[in-house]
């Protein structure tokens, strides 16, 4: 992309975004012809193909709401499942867990 001064964001989206989306907005950009700003060609890009996605999803069942979700995860929503719990408190919850 040529954008190394946001090389923390990819590495965000790296992590955090499916890796076939990042393929598939990133063939975009390098199939495109005289591009301005490659970078924002592929942030819009990426944030189509998410929209694609969740509404196809949400047409086709809604028993995946909860998966949708979980795609659009932002860190600052993050829910308290057993696995984002620090251990200490994942520990006091599995004891809670087994006097009941």
């Amino acid at each position: 992309m040529d954008d190394l001064a946001h090389k923390s964001l990819y590495m965000r989206l790296a992590k955090n975004t499916p890796r076939q989306d990042l393929e598939n907005a990133k063939n975009f950009v390098t199939d495109a012809y005289e591009v301005k700003s490659k970078a924002k060609l592929f942030m819009w890009k990426l944030k189509e193909i998410k929209q694609n996605r969740l509404h196809s999803v949400s047409a086709t069942d809604n028993s995946a709401a909860p998966a949708a979700a979980d795609y659009l995860h932002t860190r600052g929503n993050r829910s308290a499942s057993p696995s984002r719990l620090p251990l200490r408190k994942l520990a006091e919850k599995n004891s809670d867990d087994s006097k009941k």
